[in-house]
This record gives structure tokens, sequence and C-alpha cells, in this order.
């Protein structure tokens, strides 16, 4: 009996201690018309040790509640994804620790700066579902540790209407008493002044001093200046998907800063129709997928002019982003986005398994198919995840 307790209480311990969570702080807030104040986004890992979090979506109401900006903490060290869209409400962060790391604990990883604009009750909501990563996530070797969300609720009055002050205590009451004999007792009486009724100061609007702004301007993506394929995320997305819609090709609902099926399908259609590519897959001819050509067609339609940055790797290959140095300290697999998926790529692309515009630091179709074929080279199963074996090996060649 006692080992089954023993076991329940270690279940129970695991499941806890894996269970993460996002909140607003505070979580309940009363403002006036015309405020800017800010809100806290927390995070708690729950005492696991985590890859990286993702906040798609936190929502407002933008006719009563409108974000400013979003202000990044250091707590996770990089910062892959940070928009704020005035028009819609939506909030989105995506972030990541420094390469080879984790992180574990319980921190702010981003301020929010919102302006009240009209009376009302405003809700601060999370896109969350359990378990998936498409949404609001906290990741942890491909899988969603996020097993509840904190939202926020924001009531917003009047301008001008304060909070009456404490009336003033009624005045204790005063005894007098008549003096008495030895054994007797005098008669007395109250008396006390009656307290005079309070009215609350009205305070004109005009007499309220304004509220500034925090002096913060958020940043603007103008171009893409990342590949882009299935399954990839952040500002680029937004970017592209903004694009698309504009031209046509996508309808405006699909604008989540993910690479979905749908993009991919806008893509393909975006490709044919300026004759870039018009069949083959992702992975071999590039339909459907951002790689240089779609998008030096889109910066140029966007009248934008995104430099690359070039370091050579050899004297015979030249790859489209900066090599990154390091060694693999955890296992990756089809999914991850991290620094460690960098080192990867950028070694793959030396031994050359890999084309250098295909280093985008997501681990996609193609690092997975570049990973097989490093496997079956080094007589390790091909089965495209990198595992303790297959890290040895890389290290080994990374030295």
């Amino acid at each position: 009996m006692k080992k089954i307790l023993l076991l329940i209480l270690f279940l129970t311990f695991a499941l806890t201690a894996s269970a993460a969570t996002l909140s607003i702080s505070p979580a309940i807030k009363t403002v006036s018309v015309g405020d800017t104040f800010t809100v806290d986004i927390v995070l708690d890992t729950g005492g696991t040790d985590i890859d990286g979090v993702d906040v798609f979506y936190l929502n407002s109401n933008p006719s009563l509640l409108q974000p400013i900006s979003l202000s990044p903490s250091n707590a996770l060290s990089i910062t892959i994804f940070n928009s704020v869209d005035k028009a819609t409400g939506k909030i989105g962060l995506s972030q990541i620790p420094n390469g080879g790391t984790l992180f574990r604990g319980k921190a702010t990883i981003g301020i929010v700066t919102l302006k009240a604009l009209a009376e009302g009750t405003a809700n601060l909501t999370f896109n969350f579902t359990p378990g998936s990563t498409s949404d609001s996530n906290v990741a942890s070797n491909g899988s969603d540790l996020l097993t509840s969300v904190t939202n926020g609720s924001v009531t917003i009055n009047a301008t001008g209407v304060s909070t009456p002050p404490a009336p003033t205590p009624t005045p204790s009451p005063s005894l007098s008493g008549g003096g008495g004999g030895g054994g007797g007792g005098g008669g007395g009486s109250f008396s006390g002044a009656q307290s005079p009724k309070i009215t609350p100061p009205v305070i004109p609007p005009s007499a309220i001093p304004p509220v500034v702004a925090p002096n913060h301007t958020p940043s603007k993506v103008i171009g893409i200046g990342w590949n882009l394929f299935l399954g990839a995320r952040g500002g680029d997305v937004i970017v592209l998907q903004n694009f698309l819609v504009k031209q046509g090709y996508l309808t405006s609902d699909n604008t989540t800063g993910f690479f979905g099926s749908a993009t991919e399908a806008a893509v393909k259609k975006f490709q044919t129709a300026y004759g870039i590519v018009s069949k083959g897959t992702p992975s071999t001819t590039g339909f459907g997928a951002v790689g240089p050509s779609t998008k030096a067609k889109i910066n140029a339609l966007l009248g934008v002019s995104i430099p690359t940055v070039i370091t050579p790797i050899s004297p015979t290959v030249t790859p489209s982003t900066p090599v990154i140095a390091g060694y693999l300290s955890k296992n990756l697999s089809f999914g991850s986005k991290d620094q460690s998926v960098a080192i990867l790529q950028n070694f793959l692309v030396k031994q050359g398994y890999l084309s250098a515009d295909l280093a985008t630091g997501f681990f996609g179709y193609s690092t997975e198919a570049a990973v097989k074929k490093f496997q079956k080279d080094n007589a390790i199963t091909a089965s495209g995840f990198v595992g303790s074996a297959t890290r040895a090996a890389i290290n080994k060649l990374l030295k």
C-alpha cells in the first residue's frame, strides 16, 4: 500500500513540475479613459527546463483598450518575434534562451503598454490550446508544457472619475456626569457634535494632468529578411502574409504569423503568377517556399531593399546567414527552432548536405533530409532525429 501511495505522490509531483503557465499581472486593473499604463506577461515554467515560449497571441478589444508597445525582457536572451497590431489588438512575442542553454523559473518576459480609449470592461486574453505549438505555448523537447493561462481584465471609467476621499470620522461623544456621594451615583447626560455632510470634490477633466506615454518606439518590419517555408513563424511571416493579402492571394484571417498550408498555397500562386517557379516541392525547386528569388521579388514590390549578411565558409561556399560557432548540447528534431538549429544547419552547409539559403534557424523538411544523409554516411540510423549518437558525431567534427 505504501508503495502505491509513493507512486501516486511521485506521479503527482512529476505532473505538477511540468505544469507551465502564462499570466497577466496584475490580472485585474481599474483605469480612466485616456490613461496609459502597463501590464506584465509572466512565465512560470513550473520547475522544468524549457527551449522557448510563444505568445500567439494576447488579444485586447482595440475599441476600448489599444495596445501601444511591447517591451521584451531579457529573461530569455533572444527575442525572435515582437509584434503589436493596434488595429486588431493582437500582441505577439516569441523568445528562446541563448544558444545551447535552457531556461527554468518564473519571470516577466514582456511589458505591454496600453491606452484606455473608452468606458467599459476590456479583457486581455491568450490564444491557448493545451498541447498545441501553433498558438501560445511553452516548448520543451518539441512538446507544449503550457497547462493554463491567467487572462487580464481592465475596468475603464470615464475621464475625471476619481475615488472619493475617506469621510471625516464623527467626533467622539463627550460624557458629563454629576458628582455623587460615597455610595450614590450621579445622573449623566450625552452630548456630541453632529458630523457635517461630506461632498466629494468634483475634479474637472481640464485639471487632470495628461498621461505621458513611455518613450518607446515600436520596431517596424518593412521587408522580408529570412527565407521562409512551412512551419516558420515570426515577424517576417507577418510581413509576407500582409503582402499576400494585399496582392489577393491570401485572406486576412490567415495573417497569424505562422507559415501554414494556406500561406504555402498563396506563395505558390504568387510564384506562378510572376513566373518564378510553378512546379516541384519546397525542398527541390523552392515551389511554395520563400527563397532568395521569391524574397527578392516580394521586397522589390514592397519597395524595400534588405541587405544580405554574407560570411564565407569555404572558397566555394558562401552562405546567406552568418556562421554560428558552438556545439550541439541537446537533441533536435523536426520543428525545433533556436540557436542550436542554426549551429546544426551551418555545420550541414559546411559538410555539403544543406544549401546555404536553407539555414534559417528552423528545423524543417530540408534540414531533416540533410541530417538523414549525414547519418547514413556515418553509419548512424537515418531517422532525421539528432540524438546523442548524431550529436557526438557532429561535435567531434566541430572541434
